[in-house]
């Protein structure tokens, strides 16, 4: 969504909903989905909290995905020292990139036109979670 709501709620099997505190996700199953929710009015299956760094982290790449530049002062304005060690990791993204993918100013990571196409690899190297031994789910090329 092209909102800012705090909270995305998921309907139906599977779906995901995001809320202040972080992350859920309905019953996989079609039918389980069905009797749960008409039997409780949710049929929600399980759930990930999120840190102060985990929203930092969303932010940081929520920012490169949307506007294709993220600003150190941002971040340190909504998260405070929580995000110096981010500017670290700004300019090292941007120092290991030989193809022009990225710029870094010292304060504002920017994906260049050049790079839009690679936005989601780009943003992929703020993602704490993300670990590169093989492919779960869908990976970007």
């Amino acid at each position: 969504t092209v909102d800012s709501a705090t909270a995305l709620i998921g309907f139906g099997a599977s779906a995901i909903g995001r809320l202040p505190q972080g992350y859920v996700q309905n019953t996989v199953g079609t039918a389980i989905y069905q009797r749960q929710a008409e039997a409780n009015g949710t049929a929600i299956d399980r759930g990930i909290a999120l840190t102060d760094e985990d929203r930092l982290r969303s932010y940081t790449i929520e920012r490169l995905l949307c506007d294709f530049s993220i600003s150190i002062d941002d971040l340190k304005r909504r998260y405070g020292e929580l995000a110096r060690p981010l500017a670290t990791e700004m300019a090292h993204v941007a120092s290991c990139d030989a193809d022009g993918l990225t710029e870094f100013d010292g304060d504002r990571l920017i994906v260049t036109p050049r790079g839009r196409p690679f936005v989601r690899s780009i943003a992929a190297s703020f993602d704490a979670y993300l670990i590169n031994d093989g492919a779960r789910y869908s990976i970007a090329v």
